[in-house]
């Protein structure tokens, strides 16, 4: 931002806010570097009070580590099942062996059943789930 002084650059940067906020705010999630996605997701299922649980295919934990490393979410984070072998997407999340082979690990339909499961073990508000593929060799679809 470009001004004769600091306090014309701040009043542009006041008015480029306000326009960003009027068409995009509601996607706004922090106002600052300080503030990461995973410390407000932590804040408003605390805010809400609401709880979590994840299901991760390929990022193998990652989810719930990113999430259980933010200070306060042992309130909201039920836990997480990592089923990276489609084994485990059916014995321990409910994936129906059907819906891996119609449709392949790799798809939106595996990825809403694993959210069921998971919601199903751990009696979460919210969950989400991750599958892609990944890995040091690629994956399979």
């Amino acid at each position: 931002m470009f001004g004769e002084n600091r306090e014309e650059i701040d009043r542009r940067l006041n008015r480029l806010e306000s326009f960003l906020d009027e068409r995009i705010g509601a996607v706004i999630y922090a106002r600052t570097r300080d503030e990461r996605l995973e410390d407000v997701l932590v804040r408003l299922l605390q805010e809400r009070g609401h709880t979590v649980s994840t299901a991760e295919s390929c990022t193998g934990g990652l989810l719930a580590d990113t999430l259980t490393n933010v200070p306060g979410s042992s309130a909201v984070v039920l836990g997480g099942v990592v089923a990276y072998a489609n084994e485990v997407k059916e014995n321990v999340l409910g994936v129906r062996a059907e819906t891996l082979a119609k449709y392949g690990a790799v798809s939106r339909q595996v990825a809403l059943e694993m959210v069921a499961g998971v919601v199903k073990l751990t009696g979460s508000d919210v969950a989400v789930s991750t599958t892609g593929v990944a890995g040091p060799g690629g994956g399979s679809p």
